[in-house]
């Protein structure tokens, strides 16, 4: 038991200092993304039909958490609960908790960084960097908050049931290009995103495996000793 926890305790060290570093470093990215801010605008910079941009539209707009992501984390419980599979409902709660949390982060770096969107940017004529804090849509630009609870659930379900996992994080990444297809974001927002997110989903993921681990051990340890003691 004490070994458990001393893994688990040197790995929270271990993973918060990885998130630190890794979430720096994409702040850095997104003050010198240069050239690739061009990306926010891919449905005005390139001649193609309006079919693409109207299926970026539709994803951005039905396949945020809510009501997309969090729906379906209710069918998956639901499924799991009439199928029996006990592992699959509570996988989805621990989805929807990775979820809140990644978002909880996001919007606090939103307001604190006040990144204006490329609309917002072009229209007032300033730069796509950090204004600092600001409480207003327009400059919430950093990072995606699509993208992050999107990764976050997909990372989750990945670890924990991969067969409904894995093609979720396929659509994660649609999300995530649709977002910029779109331009409400640059790509330094939507890779943020996507490593907030995907952090926050393995973490919760593997701590829910720790937990139980740690639970089954606990159990087996109590029957040891009622076994002991019956034999006395």
């Amino acid at each position: 038991m004490k070994l458990l926890r001393s893994c688990v305790v040197r790995r929270i060290e271990t993973s918060g200092l990885i998130f630190v570093t890794g979430l720096l470093f994409f702040v850095m990215f997104a003050v010198v993304e240069g050239p690739w801010d061009s990306l926010a605008d891919w449905h005005l910079l390139t001649d193609q039909s309006p079919i693409p941009l109207e299926i970026a539209r539709w994803v951005s707009r039905w396949c945020d958490f809510w009501p997309g992501g969090l729906l379906f984390c209710l069918t998956l419980g639901a499924v799991g609960v009439g199928r029996r599979r006990p592992d699959w409902a509570r996988a989805a709660l621990v989805a929807i908790a990775a979820a809140l949390l990644a978002g909880t982060v996001t919007m606090a770096l939103k307001g604190i960084l006040g990144r204006a969107r490329p609309h917002v940017a072009q229209t007032l004529q300033i730069d796509d960097g950090f204004h600092g804090p600001r409480f207003t849509s327009g400059f919430a630009s950093f990072p995606s908050g699509h993208t992050t609870t999107a990764f976050a659930v997909a990372v989750t379900l990945a670890i924990l049931v991969p067969k409904v996992g894995k093609p979720a994080v396929v659509m994660a990444g649609i999300i995530g290009w649709s977002r910029a297809y779109v331009g409400a974001h640059y790509l330094g927002d939507v890779v943020t995103g996507m490593w907030i997110g995907s952090y926050v989903g393995w973490l919760l993921a593997m701590s829910y495996r720790t937990w139980r681990l740690w639970k089954e051990e606990s159990h087996d340890l109590r029957q040891v000793r009622t076994e002991e003691t019956n034999l006395v």
